[in-house]
């Protein structure tokens, strides 16, 4: 009761001043509310607004520390692969202090649908220059580690610089049936099959290559034998995945890894 006719007796000034405080106060308590339902238009972090489902990137420009050339690609295929692999990221808690490989600074131009896009910058660094480690890509929000494939397929992207040649798709498809995926064709020639798979000592190894390589056709049901001594078309595609030692003859750790595919009139015989 005392309250009220103390409310009551105060002077209009007081009283639209406690009215606006009032005012004041339940917009602050909206605003925070809208917030903390994800009803504000707070801005996503750069890794959740580049992997989210209906994001697609649409260029990406890859440049070596130190180096004043940049790569800017926007081949559709690749751009998907990046993306992949950065969608297999995990947050980071913290980054080593010895990072040993190169830093790459990368740009990303993404569409976010409903005709909104939004860029997003970052550095990469791998943990060595070895190939089959693990890397990081650092945002302003913070870092994630990244699967060995990235770095490699950054690597290559800018040994091989922007005018790349996107794989053949039956080469993908291939690749594809055994976990493998092509990033982009490294070159292609037509080269004659010798006319045996023998070698004598002194000559140059080119049927022991040619040996080996029909060994591993033959693990997929293809054979080079019936086309010994004609003309093939030979492709090399970069694929991101890397060999393990037990699938490469020089049994290293672990190489970067590239797909010979073996083709005679538009078949493919070998790979």
């Amino acid at each position: 009761m005392n309250f009220r006719l103390i409310h009551n007796d105060r002077p209009p000034v007081m009283k639209r001043a406690a009215r606006c405080f009032a005012a004041l106060l339940m917009a602050g308590a909206i605003t925070m509310i809208m917030a903390i339902s994800g009803c504000g238009k707070a801005p996503a972090s750069a890794m959740v607004a580049l992997t989210r489902s209906q994001a697609t990137l649409t260029k990406v420009r890859i440049q070596l520390s130190g180096d004043a050339k940049a790569v800017e690609l926007s081949d559709t295929h690749i751009l998907a692969l990046l993306q992949e692999l950065l969608r297999q990221g995990q947050k980071a808690e913290s980054i080593p202090d010895n990072l040993a490989g190169h830093r790459y600074e990368i740009t990303f131009d993404v569409s976010q649908g409903n005709d909104q896009s939004a860029t997003y910058s970052g550095y990469y660094v791998p943990e060595s220059d070895r190939p089959g480690d693990a890397g990081y890509i650092t945002f302003p929000e913070g870092s994630y580690v990244l699967p060995a494939g990235f770095g490699e397929l950054v690597d290559g992207l800018v040994t091989y610089g922007p005018t790349l040649t996107p794989p053949k798709a039956a080469d993908d498809e291939l690749l594809q049936k055994y976990g493998f995926a092509a990033a982009f064709q490294i070159a292609t020639d037509e080269l004659g099959l010798p006319e045996k798979l023998i070698h004598r000592a002194g000559q140059y190894p080119t049927s022991l290559y040619w040996a080996y390589g029909n060994a591993l056709s033959h693990d997929i049901g293809l054979s080079l034998t019936p086309y010994l001594g004609k003309t093939v078309s030979v492709r090399i595609d970069k694929v991101v995945e890397l060999t393990q030692p037990t699938t490469n003859p020089r049994n290293e750790r672990w190489v970067p890894d590239r797909a010979i595919i073996v083709s005679y009139n538009g078949q493919i015989v070998g790979a």
